[in-house]
């Protein structure tokens, strides 16, 4: 790699940390970055020859000649949706190398719309809830000490009573439990914020019981999640012990998982009378985000037939024949 690229990823990763985006987030933004200065080299160029160029006043008076739209050629084949993600990355890149991205937002790909946001319902988490407890006792009774069972059933608790993102249930390590308080520190995700939240006293009391049986297990390890290799637990090991409680309980389906338990959260928070920027606080979300109000959009069934009722002619026509 050229030493005017290398400086300029250099930059990029000081700007990511700067931003306190997520270490996953950095890891899958930093391959576009090398894939897009591996394109830029293979043509003989540098970061140095993107961007438009500006003035003094801010206007562009020389389009980039070479660079993203060319790189985006490449990526046709893909869906609109991920060629609209690689923009906005793309284009943190550039604000970061302090060249001025050259495509309007407005000419992103359109995603083909809202993804389909998948929310367990009360019924369905007490299901899951019970049935990890169930499988936990059954595991326990079958193999005295083995704690995965219990892990499991942590692990949901935590989903339940948190709404972390998978990602935040992996990187929780033994000390981010405070007994004393009651208290589990939850790092933060994808730009947001780190966060301490009160644990009600069913995820306390099953969190308390598993630390102790955690700390006899003599590792260097500090995860309090640990895989049966006693190494931390992966996204993919949570997620394929969620969708096996899941089928168990008999509530299954395509799209849902731990993000269910978060909209979930978010949701009884809104019911319970919380405004966006509380909800931005317990989430762990930045002060104005706008995710507050999207996880906590009314249910489609709800408000449809909360908007039959209010405008239900038919009812007005009865009433007036009977008056």
């Amino acid at each position: 790699m050229r030493k005017q690229n290398e400086k300029a990823l250099e930059q990029l990763m000081k700007y990511f940390y700067r931003k306190k985006y997520s270490n996953d987030t950095i890891k899958r933004w930093v391959i576009t970055a090398v894939e897009f200065i591996a394109f830029l080299e293979k043509y003989d160029k540098t970061v140095d020859d993107v961007g438009d160029l500006l003035n003094s006043e801010g206007r562009v008076v020389q389009k980039e000649l070479f660079g993203v739209r060319d790189y985006i050629d490449t990526k046709t084949k893909y869906s609109a949706g991920y060629v609209h993600y690689l923009h906005k990355v793309l284009k943190r890149f550039y604000i970061a190398w302090e060249k001025h991205f050259p495509i309007d937002n407005e000419d992103f790909p359109k995603d083909k719309g809202d993804p389909e946001r998948k929310m367990f319902t009360t019924d369905q988490i007490l299901k899951v809830q019970e049935t990890a407890r169930t499988i936990w006792v059954g595991r326990d009774k079958k193999n005295p000490g083995d704690i995965i069972g219990l892990r499991d059933y942590c692990v949901v608790l935590v989903a339940i009573d948190c709404g972390p993102r998978r990602t935040q249930i992996c990187e929780l390590n033994v000390e981010n439990y405070n007994d004393l308080n009651g208290t589990l520190f939850i790092p933060k995700a994808k730009g947001g914020r780190d966060t301490i939240r009160a644990l009600s006293d069913t995820t306390k009391n099953a969190l308390r019981f598993y630390i102790v049986k955690r700390k006899q297990i003599d590792v260097d390890e500090k995860a309090m999640f640990l895989k049966k290799s006693e190494a931390r637990v992966t996204k993919s090991c949570v997620s394929e012990m969620l969708v096996f409680t899941m089928k168990k309980a008999g509530v299954y389906e395509t799209g849902f998982g731990f993000h269910s338990f978060r909209r979930a959260k978010c949701w009884r928070l809104k019911k319970a009378g919380f405004t966006e920027e509380q909800m931005n606080d317990v989430m762990g979300w930045k002060r104005g985000s706008k995710m507050s109000h999207i996880y906590g959009e009314l249910d489609q069934t709800e408000i449809q037939n909360k908007a039959t009722d209010a405008d239900n002619i038919f009812k007005r026509r009865s009433k007036v024949a009977v008056d």
